[in-house]
């Protein structure tokens, strides 16, 4: 089911909402838009998924809010850390 709702990164409120994927071939999981305050994940992806990209995402724009997302390794580092947080309970 979809949903909307906010979460609240480094004091700003984004908005945060399930999306269907544009086509049959858009394997998405998450995006985020700080300028937009917005994250969107694939609404077609298990509970549990939906929470591990929510939590890549808000990282994501965590490091884009302080200028550190374009390193070069960043999704790797994102992904781990997100996978990891989730493991131990994080939620959002």
């Amino acid at each position: 089911m979809a949903y909307t709702k906010k979460v609240n990164i480094c004091g700003i409120d984004f908005t945060v909402e399930e999306l269907p994927p544009n086509a049959r071939d858009d394997t998405f999981m998450g995006r985020s838009d700080i300028v937009a305050c917005k994250i969107s994940l694939n609404a077609d992806m298990p509970a549990q998924q939906k929470q591990v990209t929510l939590i890549h995402e808000v990282l994501h724009c965590i490091l884009d809010n302080h200028s550190f997302a374009k390193e070069s390794n960043d999704e790797v580092l994102v992904s781990t850390l997100a996978s990891e947080l989730y493991r131990l309970g994080l939620k959002l």
